[in-house]
C-alpha cells in the first residue's frame, strides 16, 4: 500500500529515510520540528571520522520547535544513510537493458552469439522502469 494519496494532516511534512539495510521508510512530522542528521555521538580523537566503515551512516532526529532538549526529541532513528522531505521532487535515470545469447555447438566447437537492447529513462520510481521495456512484436526484442 503507498500513502501518496492520503492527505497529511494540516502542519505536517512526510520525510523519506534511506537506511543501511537499503529498505526506506516515511515518517510524517510537524512542519515546524526541527530535523537533524549526523553521528550517533561525535567521534572521538581516536577514533577518527571512519568508525571501521561506519561513517557514511548517521542518526536521524527529529525535534519539537523551540529549544533543543532531551524533552523535545520526538523520535531518533539510526542506521540512516540520508533521508529527503517528500515535497522536493526527485527522480534519477535508470538503464534498463535486455538481452539474449544464442550457443552454436557442432563438431568443430561452439559459438555464442550476445544481443542486448538498452533503454535508459528517468523516473521516480526506477523499480517500476524496469517493467515497462516492451518486446518486439515478433515475441523478442531482436
Amino acid at each position: 500500500m503507498t500513502d501518496e494519496n492520503i492527505p497529511l494532516p494540516e502542519g505536517t511534512k512526510t520525510l523519506e529515510v534511506q537506511r543501511e539495510s537499503g529498505t526506506p521508510f516515511r515518517v510524517t512530522v510537524p512542519k515546524a520540528s526541527r530535523v537533524t542528521f549526523g553521528p550517533w555521538s561525535p567521534p572521538s580523537s581516536k577514533e577518527g571520522f571512519d568508525r571501521q566503515g561506519r561513517a557514511l551512516t548517521g542518526t536521524l532526529r527529529i525535534y519539537e520547535p523551540g529549544p533543543k532538549t532531551a524533552d523535545a526529541c520526538l523520535a531518533v532513528f539510526s542506521g540512516v544513510t540520508g533521508f529527503r522531505d517528500m515535497s522536493i521532487e526527485y527522480a534519477e535515470q535508470v538503464a534498463v537493458e535486455v538481452g539474449s545469447i544464442m550457443w552454436n555447438s557442432d563438431k568443430r566447437g561452439y559459438s555464442r552469439e550476445v544481443k542486448v537492447q538498452r533503454d535508459e529513462q528517468w523516473g521516480d520510481q526506477p523499480a517500476a522502469l524496469s517493467a515497462t521495456v516492451k518486446p518486439e512484436e515478433d515475441g523478442g526484442p531482436f
